[in-house]
């Protein structure tokens, strides 16, 4: 991901990249962190009645809702 914009006047970018790997000791799959806790996470969240934006909506706007706390993410607090 790249951001772009000013700061102190002058133009910045900063580059953001994601790598994840198997998680042969656990079993987990890269695509299961990346893409499926998010999904299971917003599809509970939905079906709770914490998050009823009609529409396509970016994670963003999803995390910035006050119901949608880190305690809806797996192991929260668990040190994992």
């Amino acid at each position: 991901m790249q951001v772009e914009g000013t700061k102190d006047g002058q133009r910045v970018r900063h580059t953001f990249d994601l790598l994840d790997r198997f998680d042969a000791t656990t079993g987990t799959t890269s695509m299961a962190r990346t893409t499926g806790y998010t999904c299971a996470i917003v599809a509970r969240l939905v079906a709770d009645g914490r998050f009823a934006r009609p529409g396509i909506c970016p994670p963003e706007l999803v995390v910035r809702t006050r119901r949608a706390t880190i305690s809806s993410w797996p192991n929260a607090g668990r040190g994992a």
